[in-house]
């Protein structure tokens, strides 16, 4: 269930790809699913910030809900 919903959610990120965001949203829900399925907080409350997107010249920048315009 985490997987076909991490990978739901990669899909709707748009293009172009972006193994940074993927692995952040893959987290994302991983996190959740142990969290309702185990009962094991592994969260946290901080957002979680791109600081990779001066390398990607194809970042989605302000489209992208992990850009961070500071990093």
């Amino acid at each position: 269930m985490a997987t076909s919903e991490a990978l739901k959610e990669m899909a709707l990120a748009g293009w172009p790809r972006c193994r940074k965001r993927n692995t952040f949203i893959a987290v994302k829900y991983a996190i959740a699913f142990v969290s309702d399925n185990l009962s094991i907080n592994l969260g946290s409350d901080e957002k979680v910030r791109c600081v990779f997107s001066r390398f990607n010249k194809e970042c989605l920048k302000e489209y992208c809900s992990f850009y961070d315009d500071e990093g």
